[in-house]
């Protein structure tokens, strides 16, 4: 859904990138351990995913994730500063999450 290319696969192992500058690739391998891709902030109990794709335009993006029937939290964007994210399930129910927050070298 993303377009991710497919730099390396073994039987076991996969390795995804996005052929962007600056973006971080994706090494998904078997294993048997089933551990979330997630945390709880205890500051606030709001569970964040570990993974923050970046979009430009977070009302954009989140409307093509739910015309994709893709499971998508609230839309929340700071007033006072139009920085936000939200948050969303792939198929296996990992939480992932996408924010509009630019970071230098992306």
């Amino acid at each position: 859904m993303f377009e991710l290319k497919i730099h390396f696969k073994g039987d076991k192992n996969a390795m995804l990138i996005f052929e962007s500058k600056g973006v971080p690739s994706i090494f998904l391998v078997e294993t048997e351990e089933q551990q979330g891709l997630s945390f709880k902030n205890t500051n606030n109990e709001i569970v964040h995913s570990v993974i923050d794709f970046y979009t430009p335009s977070l009302s954009d993006f989140h409307a093509w994730l739910k015309d994709k029937n893709v499971e998508v939290g609230s839309l929340n964007i700071d007033p006072n500063h139009g920085f936000g994210g939200f948050g969303f399930k792939d198929p296996d129910g990992n939480l992932l999450g996408v924010t509009n927050v630019l970071h230098p070298g992306q």
